[in-house]
């Protein structure tokens, strides 16, 4: 094992023992493993106990502002949810990195909860989205053709939720794809915004 994953794996120890002793955890779901594993006793959570559910598990919509390649509001609704993943279908309205005219779309994601603790969670959201952009001026720069774009990306987030039905988001977007007619691109974006 390289030192560095040691010393991340230390780190991540080192948390969780300051949150438990903190009485700030409670239990979740292993995605990788599919056991429970209780770790907040206070609370009443032990192994097996299916009746608490990590942040996130109830929300239904997502709206979020996003800003980078595709800037602009997206909106998510959250038909799907479990103690694990949460599958989400969003549209998306705003402009081609702000300056190069409209862009509009929408696109299927899996969000896995890959860390829980009482009210935060880790996701992590690998997803597709298509987006269109019609012939525009935009607000520098614009085009005279449209524009397809096909993107293959995933979203890193921090979900905090302040009840079991509201909560904020905060995150980036890392991914590439193409523009039907050109070359390859890398997608960047941050974002921040509700769930409820």
């Amino acid at each position: 094992m390289k030192l560095s994953t040691k010393f991340s794996l230390y780190i991540l120890m080192t948390v969780l023992a300051t949150l438990n002793a903190l009485g700030q955890l409670t239990y979740t779901r292993s995605v990788f493993s599919g056991t429970y594993v209780a770790i907040d006793t206070a609370n009443g959570a032990t192994d097996g106990d299916t009746t608490t559910k990590g942040a996130g598990t109830s929300n239904r919509v997502s709206i979020d502002l996003h800003l980078g390649l595709f800037t602009g509001l997206r909106v998510a609704i959250l038909p799907y949810s479990d103690e694990n993943l949460t599958v989400a279908v969003e549209g998306f309205y705003g402009s081609l990195a702000l300056l190069f005219g409209t862009a509009y779309g929408g696109g299927v994601r899996v969000q896995y909860r890959v860390a829980s603790v009482t009210s935060n969670a880790l996701l992590i959201s690998p997803g597709v989205n298509v987006y269109f952009s019609p012939p525009s001026g935009g607000f520098i720069f614009g085009h005279t053709d449209n524009q397809v774009y096909v993107l293959a990306n995933a979203d890193i987030s921090w979900l905090h939720e302040f009840t079991s039905h509201f909560g904020f988001e905060l995150g980036a977007r890392l991914g590439g794809g193409f523009e039907l007619s050109s070359q390859p691109l890398p997608q960047f974006e941050l974002f921040t915004g509700v769930r409820f």
